[in-house]
C-alpha cells in the first residue's frame, strides 16, 4: 500500500490568503498618501508668496499690495523672462541653483537699458 500524494507547494488559493494581509496594507498606504498629496496645498515652502508660515512671504506680499505693487509668482526661468519688464524686480530665492545661462537670461529680461539691477 502506497502513502497517498501530497504536495508541498502552494497552489494559488495559499498564497492569495498569505499575500492579501500584506497587499491590502500596501494599498491602504498608497491610498493614504494619494489623498495626503491631493489636499495638501504645498504652501509651506520657503519664501512661498502663498504661505503665511514664519518661513512664508505671504505677508510681504499682502504689505506690497497694500502700496500698490503687483506681485507675480512663477516658478522657472521661462516664466520669469515672460513676465519681466523694465519696472520689474525679480526675487530669485535660491539662486546658486540657477545655471550661468539662466542667470544671464534673467539678468537680460528687463530690457538691455532697464535701470535697477538683478
Amino acid at each position: 500500500m502506497s502513502a497517498p500524494v501530497t504536495s508541498v507547494s502552494p497552489d494559488a488559493r495559499g498564497l492569495w490568503r498569505a499575500a492579501r494581509g500584506p497587499l491590502l496594507a500596501a494599498a491602504v498606504i498608497l491610498l493614504t498618501a494619494a489623498l495626503v498629496a491631493l489636499f495638501t496645498t504645498g504652501e509651506d515652502g520657503y519664501l512661498n508668496p502663498r504661505s503665511a508660515t514664519p518661513q512664508g512671504a505671504r505677508a510681504v506680499v499682502e504689505l506690497l499690495a497694500e502700496r500698490g505693487v503687483e506681485t507675480v509668482e512663477v516658478s522657472g526661468v521661462e516664466e520669469a523672462v515672460g513676465a519681466a519688464g523694465p519696472d520689474t524686480t525679480l526675487l530669485v530665492i535660491v539662486p546658486d541653483l540657477l545655471s550661468p545661462e539662466a542667470t544671464r537670461l534673467l539678468h537680460n529680461a528687463r530690457g538691455p537699458d532697464a535701470p535697477g539691477r538683478t
